[in-house]
């Protein structure tokens, strides 16, 4: 929607530019491009925790407005600022680093190295996962992915794709979210979707592992049977038509071809147009995996299963002993 400027609501959740994590992003995307941007330094400059409080901060904010500097003109004279102690000059210098190797990495690539730069040099994910229970993680970790899909995406297509021609991009974007004509595109998840009816409806992502989920997969007949019933209120909450989409790959599962839903096999065939046949050929094994499943691993190789929960699997690996993965991503096979 934003690629094509369609003006949209999100109904019942954020806006993808007003999560945190995308703010986070953006603001360190700021910081290097704009040495000028208090705001954008002040948000990231202990994001992930550096050791600089509130303390720190202040002092060198008071330098910085008492020598007409910006705080990133600041960080270069740390040895000139009062009150720091040594941890803490220590702390702002290696932020200081980051900063310096990133607006070195942004003068010469584009905006997709400067982003994945930024991730790798922070360990924002690291942090995001050493913050957050297991399935908030997973939702903002997927958020993370969709704007590195869509920073690729941009960088592949414009010939201009630097860091600061992608902010500009990214606030003309803003532009288009704060223009709220009468006809809007409706955005909202399935739960969000009950009560409510609208005369065209799309249901987008329909493959295994996403729609059901795997981790709703994970849970068995029970799991699976939430998942059925959350598809039939998202299929009658048309009044005229329904479109349903599903996709061979996504960025966000790189490397993995995706197989369509089963969900779209238990439709009557009567009431499908133009389904192509992979669709309605089953694939081999859908069952979830249970303790007991022999499996393999392309990382691992064989191995037995012995437990599933919330997503994530235990698989005592013949070679590698005891291991636990994502369930999503570990890519076992039943053998």
């Amino acid at each position: 929607f934003r690629w094509w400027n369609i003006p949209y609501v999100v109904v019942g959740g954020l806006r993808f530019y007003e999560r945190k994590e995308i703010k986070d992003l953006l603001a360190y995307m700021r910081a290097v491009a704009n040495p000028r941007d208090n705001l954008a330094l002040e948000r990231i400059v202990n994001v992930p925790p550096r050791g600089i409080g509130a303390q720190t901060l202040a002092a060198l904010r008071h330098y910085a407005e008492g020598h007409a500097l910006s705080l990133r003109e600041a960080l270069d004279h740390l040895e000139d600022v009062p009150g720091l102690r040594r941890p803490q000059q220590e702390a702002l210098a290696r932020f200081r680093e980051v900063l310096q190797e990133l607006e070195a990495l942004a003068a010469k690539g584009n905006v997709k190295d400067v982003l994945e730069a930024i991730l790798e040099r922070t360990g924002y994910l690291r942090f995001l996962e050493r913050a957050y229970r297991y399935e908030e993680f997973q939702t903002r970790k997927e958020n993370i992915e969709a704007l590195l899909g869509l920073v690729e995406q941009f960088a592949l297509t414009m010939e201009d794709n630097s860091l600061w021609d992608y902010l500009a991009y990214t606030s003309l974007a803003s532009e288009v979210d704060d223009y709220d004509p009468q006809n809007r595109v409706s955005l909202l998840t399935v739960h969000n979707a009950k009560g409510l009816e609208f005369p065209v409806v799309f249901i987008t992502g329909l493959e295994e592992g996403v729609f059901p989920h795997a981790s709703a997969m994970a849970q068995g007949d029970e799991g699976l049977e939430e998942e059925r019933r959350l598809f039939h209120v998202a299929l009658t909450r048309a009044k005229e038509e329904v479109y349903i989409t599903y996709t061979r790959s996504r960025f966000i599962r790189r490397g993995s071809r995706l197989i369509p839903s089963r969900f779209l096999r238990e439709l009557p065939p009567e009431v499908l147009e133009g389904v192509p046949e992979e669709v309605v050929e089953a694939p081999t094994d859908t069952r979830p995996l249970r303790p007991g499943d022999r499996v393999v691993s392309p990382m691992f190789g064989p191995g037995k299963v012995i437990w599933v929960q919330d997503g994530k699997v235990r698989v005592r690996f013949r070679d590698f002993g005891e291991k636990t993965l994502v369930l999503e991503y570990a890519r076992l096979k039943r053998v």
